[in-house]
Parts: structure tokens; C-alpha cells; sequence
């Protein structure tokens, strides 16, 4: 492996670490918003609503959820890297700019009322008892 190369490689590990970073910060701030907006589900409270109105209610909640996700994917690609440009390094040329797994991952792993919403919309549908109770 040639020198430029090497440092290529190494500045592009060193990006797809600042975006995860940039990407962990926002959708942590995310989902602690959307969840006080949607505010605590209470199991109780949703059986008690038709079915269709928790479908929907939960498809409004993932459209909020993909409206944020143009907007930050939108928003990091045009946080500078500070290394870009450096030993031919080109910063918008990295697939982790598109954050979608990332965006995913992290949304899900801490939107905690979402995923309550949805595993009480599961269960509903397939008739099973809540892992809440």
C-alpha cells in the first residue's frame, strides 16, 4: 500500500468517525424531542383506541421520524470536515454521509416511546401480551 493511500485510508476512518459522531449527537437530541412531543404511551390508553387509530397515530409518528431524517442527512453533508481536501481526500465522496443505517439504529435504540407504540401495536395486531405488563 503506497503512502498516499495509507493516508487516504486513515483520513476516511477518521471521517466516518466525526460522521457517526455528528449523526449520534443529533438523533440522540431527536429522539428525546420526539419523545417528549408524542409524550409517555400508556398501554392502558391505546387499547382502549380502534386499531386503525393506533396504525395511523404510528405512521405519523415514523413519518415525523423520516421528515427528520432528510433534514439531518440534509444538515451534516454540509458540516465541513476539517481534513477535506487533505492528501486528495474528497469528504463528499463518503457513503456515510447518507447516514441511513446510522440514522435508523440510533432513532430506534433511544425514540423509546416509538418503540413501546409500535411493540403495543404488534401486539395488538397479533393478539399477543405486552412484554409492559
Amino acid at each position: 500500500m503506497e503512502k498516499d493511500e495509507l493516508i487516504i485510508r486513515s483520513i476516511k476512518i477518521i471521517d466516518i468517525a466525526y460522521i457517526s459522531a455528528i449523526y449520534a449527537t443529533i438523533v440522540i437530541s431527536i429522539s428525546v424531542l420526539l419523545d417528549k412531543f408524542i409524550g409517555p404511551i400508556d398501554e392502558h390508553v391505546e387499547l382502549e383506541k380502534s386499531i386503525w387509530r393506533v396504525i395511523l397515530e404510528s405512521w405519523l409518528y415514523i413519518g415525523l421520524v423520516a421528515i427528520s431524517a432528510y433534514i439531518v442527512r440534509n444538515l451534516v453533508e454540509k458540516i465541513p470536515f476539517p481534513l477535506d481536501g487533505y492528501g486528495g481526500f474528497i469528504h463528499s465522496k463518503v457513503k456515510e454521509l447518507g447516514g441511513g443505517p446510522i440514522y435508523g439504529f440510533l432513532l430506534f435504540f433511544y425514540a423509546r416511546n416509538l418503540r413501546k407504540k409500535i411493540e403495543i401495536l404488534i401486539n395488538r395486531v397479533t393478539n399477543q401480551k405486552s412484554i409492559y405488563n
